[in-house]
């Protein structure tokens, strides 16, 4: 097996790398400030949140390792619903015979990026821009089994509009999880700020035996 372009496969079809983001599942996001008090009116609330993260994921590195077979990226790549996103960087592989390791180190440029996450459609463009860069690392514990790390910062700032508002996103967060397919568990750390929101929460949960 290619352990360093098969390795990035065998996490993308772990659930795309939902094992290290989740986005889809609420993650706790705890709101700054005084909670009785009224929000503004361009802030984000905690589900919008929740899906503007899910929809950072779906113009992320989760969703380009079908582009990155070349160590130097510069793509651009459709929204769903319209627009463009373009990445730049670097896609380091490395690794030995039972194990795989990818650095990735991109920036990230919506454009007119539509995107629609838990119900929500979202207009993204970069303010400049958003920087995502992980570690992967597929360790082999015999043929059937792997355990997937993944240490991942996300980092920029963003515009979006939303149902006729629209605003400023700062991003400043870090993912850590471990993915163990043979004891069928999920533990992850996210911490850091996102759209005015804190992230602070720890999760474990089991695996179905299917991934």
């Amino acid at each position: 097996m290619n352990w360093n372009r098969e390795g990035l496969k065998m996490i993308s079809r772990s659930g795309r790398l939902r094992a290290a983001v989740s986005l889809s599942m609420a993650f706790g996001v705890v709101a700054c400030g005084d909670g009785a008090a009224e929000p503004e009116m361009d802030m984000l609330s905690l589900e919008e949140s929740e899906a503007m993260l899910e929809a950072l994921q779906s113009i992320g590195v989760t969703e380009l390792e079908d582009d990155l077979g070349s160590p130097n990226v510069d793509i651009t790549r459709a929204c769903p619903g319209g627009g463009a996103v373009t990445a730049t960087g670097t896609v380091l592989p490395s690794g030995a015979e039972d194990m795989s390791t990818i650095a990735l180190d991109l920036t990230l440029v919506p454009s007119a990026c539509m995107v629609t996450a838990q119900g929500r459609s979202f207009m993204l463009n970069g303010a400049p821009s958003l920087r995502q860069t992980a570690t992967l690392s597929v360790r082999a514990v015999d043929e059937l089994t792997f355990v997937i790390d993944i240490d991942l910062a996300m980092f920029g700032t963003l515009t979006y509009g939303l149902q006729g508002r629209s605003g400023t996103c700062d991003v400043s967060l870090r993912v850590v999880s471990r993915v163990d397919l043979g004891a069928l568990v999920r533990t992850e750390t996210r911490t850091g700020e996102l759209c005015g929101n804190s992230v602070d929460v720890e999760l474990s949960e089991p695996l179905s035996p299917q991934g």
